[in-house]
């Protein structure tokens, strides 16, 4: 019965760290990907 409760506080430092970095690489990618997206459709003037 001691277990129990490290276990599910484990398993959710886990999640949580497993999380973090994902979120952190798909705010990432989405920057870029709007980047991209703004630089190819004109939005942004390029410095001439």
């Amino acid at each position: 019965m001691k277990g129990r409760p490290n276990v599910e506080f484990v398993t959710l430092r886990d999640f949580y760290f497993n999380i973090g970095p994902t979120l952190r690489l798909a705010l990432g990618a989405w920057k870029y990907f709007k980047e991209n997206t703004e630089s190819s459709t004109g939005l942004v003037y390029p410095n001439v």
